[in-house]
């Protein structure tokens, strides 16, 4: 279920940023612990993209804000 939407029978409520990088950074981490790479790699949720690189990360980015997505994409791909 995508966050900010309510199950049938729920109530809504608002999506922070702060819950959608907690949902995002709780997805990350058992990755890693399965042993997903951590060179350069790149995690999004539609909201936000995190970028590890040299086992650390490198950049977290807004992904809704075209303009500096448009100048951290290429850190990515080099």
């Amino acid at each position: 279920m995508q966050a900010g939407y309510a199950r049938r029978g729920e109530k809504s409520r608002a999506t922070t940023a702060s819950d959608v990088n907690l949902n995002l950074d709780a997805e990350i981490q058992p990755k890693f612990n399965r042993g997903y790479p951590r060179d350069n790699i790149l995690f999004e949720d539609s909201q936000t993209a995190v970028l590890f690189q040299n086992r650390e990360e490198a950049m977290r980015v807004d992904m809704t804000n075209a303009a500096p997505l448009q100048h951290h994409i290429p850190i990515y791909i080099c």
